[in-house]
């Protein structure tokens, strides 16, 4: 599959093509997690950049601070096509025990706890 082949195929892709149907759901929300720096919000702008085929533009600020410091301070959704949307969540500095919960209670799943 080629570059354009595979562009059309994420563009129509939908939920209603599975054999079991969508089963209720309207849209994949693909969340992205990660340490501060890894290319979270880099990834975003690529994917938008290459479906689309528009100019670069950065939809989701990238970078690294000067103190070490996210810049993806607050979770944003970032529409891809009709049913696949991106999410953008604030990295994190070391894994905790709380940084797992807030993990977890982002995926739909509680305090995790």
């Amino acid at each position: 599959m080629d570059n354009q082949q595979l562009r059309a195929h994420i563009l129509s892709f939908s939920l209603d093509g599975g054999p079991r149907g969508n089963q209720g759901y309207t849209r994949v929300l693909l969340q992205l997690f990660g340490y501060n720096g890894h290319g979270k919000s880099s990834f975003i702008n690529s994917c938008k950049y290459v479906i689309h085929e528009e100019e670069f533009i950065e939809h989701a600020e990238a970078g690294e601070r000067q103190d070490h410091g996210a810049v993806t301070t607050i979770r944003k959704a970032y529409k891809l096509t009709e049913n696949i949307t991106l999410v953008d969540n604030r990295g994190y500095s070391k894994e905790n025990n709380f940084q797992r919960a807030e993990i977890y209670a982002q995926l739909g799943g509680g305090s995790g706890t």
